[in-house]
């Protein structure tokens, strides 16, 4: 994995992911989805992506982990462990709170945009050898 492509799929994975995840909200939802919030969800999705994909990324490189479905597992993981951070109240009743649909909601949005980073920055097209 370079340089090059690790730095094009941490700057194309939010954006696509995000913009994917938002396409299948307003499939699912025609009326009610509200797209008015996607640039300041799109700076949360980025640095998202930094404090905690960046040391994902590290990690799989040590351990030489390369397919598409451990990254998928990763993002699947990680978007939910990162709202919950993000969300953390220390001072309120229920200091995690979360609802099933969130939780759900944000392990799509982390495995898609962990799948697309995987074909960005990872997957290799696998050539023919000449006989």
């Amino acid at each position: 994995m370079s340089l090059a492509r690790n730095l094009a799929g941490l700057i194309v994975a939010p954006p696509v992911g995000l913009l994917l995840f938002e396409l299948g909200a307003q499939m699912l939802r025609p009326s009610g989805a509200d797209s008015s919030l996607f640039l300041i969800a799109l700076y949360f999705t980025y640095a998202i992506a930094l404090v905690f994909g960046v040391p994902a990324i590290l990690l799989f490189r040590f351990f030489r982990l390369r397919r598409w479905w451990q990254f998928a597992m990763a993002g699947a993981l990680l978007g939910p462990v990162a709202i919950l951070v993000v969300q953390y109240n220390p001072n309120a009743s229920s200091p995690l709170p979360m609802e099933t649909t969130q939780f759900f909601a944000c392990a799509t949005l982390g495995l898609v945009c962990a799948v697309i980073y995987w074909a960005v920055a990872v997957f290799r097209a696998r050539t023919a050898h000449a006989a």
